[in-house]
This record gives structure tokens, sequence and C-alpha cells, in this order.
């Protein structure tokens, strides 16, 4: 009497397919996942430019006594919003935000820094083609979200993309 079933190469061969299949799936996932947190965090800093230069035109005072310059400055997997024309790491009133896991920033700001003049919302400091970029670059692939911004601190470009 002859039984069926599969033979043990079968079923290695089927679970060999299985997880070929399971694996492309995964890969596919955490490409995207990665591709959107990049995403995500780059359009959240070019928020917080756009806020932090209207702030300083719109002379917000956050409650102090007296409107002030507001500005943002760049550490490597972190940025830090401020008030004042220069950056101090013991103010208390600093608010830091985290870029993510994986991510890291870049930029061609003079100073790691941009600051903008309260009432005009001009940048204190000169920002010329060269030196006028934030880059969030994802450390485990070639994606980067960059953002360029003209002479006035306006973003001209934010774009997603990969690194040459």
């Amino acid at each position: 009497m002859k039984q069926g079933g599969f033979t043990l190469i079968e079923i290695i061969v089927i679970w060999g397919i299985v997880a070929t299949l399971i694996g492309i799936g995964l890969i596919g996932t955490l490409a995207f996942r990665s591709s959107s947190t990049l995403s995500a965090s780059g359009l959240t800093l070019a928020g917080d430019l756009r806020s932090s230069q209207m702030k300083a035109m719109v002379a917000d005072t956050e409650g102090r006594g007296a409107p002030d310059a507001y500005g943002i400055f760049f550490a490597p997997v972190s940025y830090t919003l401020f008030h004042g024309t220069t950056y101090s790491p013991i103010d208390t009133s600093n608010f830091i935000v985290p870029i993510g896991d994986n991510l890291a920033i870049a930029t061609t700001l003079a100073g790691n820094q941009l600051v903008f003049a309260t009432a005009s919302g001009e940048p204190i400091t000169s920002i010329s083609p060269g030196s006028d970029t934030v880059t969030i670059r994802d450390t485990t692939t070639t994606s980067q979200f960059t953002i360029t911004l003209n002479r006035y601190g306006v973003i001209i470009s934010q774009q997603l993309g990969q690194l040459l």
C-alpha cells in the first residue's frame, strides 16, 4: 500500500520559498519605515524653522518681558530651539528636539545655527549659496532630507532623496 505525503526534501524547499518571501517583505517594510521616519523628521524641522522665523517677525515674547530673536542650533543627532541672538547650551528655556534613531544632521550654515532677527525675521548671519542647507541623513541607507534656504532664511526647497 502506497502512502501519500511530502518528502523531507519537498518540505525543506517549501520552507525555503516561504522564508525568502517573508524576508523580501520585511526588507521592503523596513525601508518604507526608514523613509517615513526621515521624511517626518525633515518636515518637523522645516516647520520649526518656519515657526522660529515667524516668532521673530511678530516679536513674540513667549511670556518674557521683551521680544527677542529666535534661533535653531544644530547638533549631530538633535536640534535646539532657543531665543536670543546666540545659543547658550545652559539656558533652561532651550527646547531640544531629537531627530530619531539612525538619523544625523549636517548643515552648511555658519556656526551650526540660524538666528532670526526680531521684527524683520531675517537671519542675523548671512546665508549664501554653499552655506544655505540643512540635511538630515539616514545613517543606515543612502537616503537624506535636504532643506535649502534663501538669503532671507525662507525655505526654498525641501526634498527627500538619495546621497550621490
